[in-house]
């Protein structure tokens, strides 16, 4: 069983459906007057499925809505996933870059609590379509999924310190995405003082949505050591410190 909000983007349930997940077994958990999921529905609804004998696996917030910029509970969705031993994913493909200011940081408590998390860059920094991020508290999950190596890839085995995007995720062959690497690293490196606050303008008046004013930070998001991929890099960045830095690089 997957659990999210009714107001999760449509991808959400896309994405459980192409994972093999039945229609039915895909749970839209009510939300409350700002938008935000609940986390005593998302207990009752985990509770009444263990009791029916189905298996909780996964919960789905979102970290700013598509409709109303709206952000779920993290802190206490992961506090409820980890008592209930379940994957916690974060959606901040809206707004997750909002952690680039003070108050978005204080919106988004609780992001780096999760065991995934996507960013989108391109909604909001202007970079091309289809740059994207994904964190991961734990690579090793994603090659224990999807690495296969056949004999005709025995050649493409890479080394221990570089990456074969095949290894995490279902695209074997793939478009190089470099150039989309280079334009976020551009764009949150040359970032201007004042960016956060103009873009904050766009968010002002959704409730409980992820307005973004006050000056940016410059680390994004402190917790446990993360890990991550930007599907336009050529070359895989680990971060033991738990920072990803504006530069879009990680602090050593």
């Amino acid at each position: 069983m997957l659990y999210t909000s009714d107001q999760a983007h449509s991808s959400v349930t896309r994405a459980a459906w192409i994972a093999g997940l039945p229609r039915d077994h895909i749970r839209a958990v009510p939300v409350d007057g700002e938008w935000r999921m609940k986390p005593d529905e998302l207990q009752k609804a985990i509770t009444q499925d263990r009791n029916a004998g189905l298996l909780p696996v996964a919960v789905v917030a979102s970290a700013g809505t598509t409709n109303t910029g709206a952000v779920d509970p993290l802190v206490a969705i992961a506090d409820l996933c980890k008592r209930e031993g379940l994957w916690f994913h974060v959606d901040a493909a809206y707004g997750g870059f909002t952690v680039l200011t003070d108050h978005g940081r204080r919106m988004l408590d609780g992001i780096g609590l999760a065991d995934s998390i996507t960013l989108d860059p391109h909604k909001w920094l202007f970079v091309p379509f289809e740059c994207g991020c994904l964190m991961v508290q734990d690579p090793a999950r994603l090659r224990q999924a999807f690495h296969i190596l056949p004999e005709y890839l025995e050649a493409l085995d890479t080394a221990a310190e570089e990456v074969n995007f095949a290894d995490l995720g279902e695209q074997l062959s793939r478009y190089s995405r470099a150039l989309q690497g280079l334009a976020l690293r551009a764009v949150l490196r040359n970032r201007s003082a004042g960016w956060g606050d103009r873009t904050g303008d766009s968010q002002r008046g959704n409730r409980g949505g992820a307005d973004t004013t006050g000056a940016g930070t410059r680390d994004t998001l402190a917790g446990p050591a993360w890990h991550t991929v930007l599907s336009g890099a050529r070359n895989w960045r680990r971060c033991h410190t738990g920072r990803l830095r504006t530069t879009g690089s990680c602090s050593e």
